[in-house]
């Protein structure tokens, strides 16, 4: 008996073409604006320093991927989620306050894994997304009286779409390729909780965040019908998990 391994139709490119409405100087602007902030004589506050890892996914209405990326996921499964995290810097306003507004600049890696396992061989499908990501959060402490910054954070983000990418690995060949309906910008909420896990000599802060875009960051690929080949409705949102820790910088507040 004679088992034959699934094969994958390498698609033609879209005949949709998508290109990003803001230039570099759009984007040396956001980040030049968020400096200014750090640096107003009237916005002090205590800046940090943050990374965090966790994991990323996209989600989408049922066989609604398809109207994304089209007949590359046809024969594949979606299993597990891919890699994701993040480092930046941040400023948190009105510290040693029960509710202390706070303004971040991150670059963060999200994205989807759509890799499948066989018995003679494996393929590798991941997409990878690279965001400028803003939150403004608010930061509400839970434990004033014993002097530990330990609380809840809820507030919008913004993100820039820096690169999108997408590997498809076959018989040890990679096939990499610029996602090129990833819309520039995203946006949704995030939420999460945050302590203190030292004071001295060196403070350090651990949280758990989620984010959950509230607007599609893809478009369909040109020329779909989404009522044939999936739902009638457009619905592709990030969604992220992740650890951080966070150091404040000396001298910051």
């Amino acid at each position: 008996m004679r088992i034959q391994q699934p094969t994958i139709h390498w698609p033609s490119r879209s005949r949709r073409m998508f290109t990003s409405p803001f230039s570099s100087r759009s984007v040396q602007g956001i980040v030049l604006l968020f400096i200014l902030c750090f640096l107003s004589p009237n916005a002090r506050g205590q800046v940090n320093v943050q990374a965090g890892a966790g994991i990323s996914d996209i989600g989408f209405l049922l066989e609604g991927e398809l109207n994304y990326f089209g007949y590359e996921l046809s024969s594949l499964q979606h299993s597990l989620p891919a890699f994701s995290y993040s480092f930046g810097i941040g400023k948190i306003f009105l510290p040693g306050k029960r509710l202390q507004p706070m303004m971040e600049l991150q670059y963060s890696r999200e994205g989807i894994n759509y890799s499948r396992s066989y018995l003679f061989d494996d393929i590798g499908y991941h997409v990878r997304i690279d965001y400028l990501k803003i939150p403004l959060l608010l930061h509400l402490n839970l434990n004033m009286k014993r002097n530990r910054n330990r609380g809840i954070q809820l507030g919008p983000f913004v993100s820039y779409r820096m690169r999108a990418i997408r590997d498809l690995t076959l018989q040890g060949v990679t096939d990499r390729r610029t996602v090129e309906n990833v819309n520039p910008l995203d946006a949704g909420l995030m939420a999460g909780a945050h302590w203190e896990i030292l004071q001295a000599p060196i403070s350090l802060d651990a949280g758990f965040r989620m984010s959950y875009s509230l607007v599609n960051m893809m478009t369909p690929l040109g020329g779909t019908l989404m009522r044939y080949y999936g739902p009638d409705k457009e619905y592709v949102r990030n969604i992220t998990m992740m650890f951080t820790l966070s150091t404040p910088i000396p001298g910051s507040r």
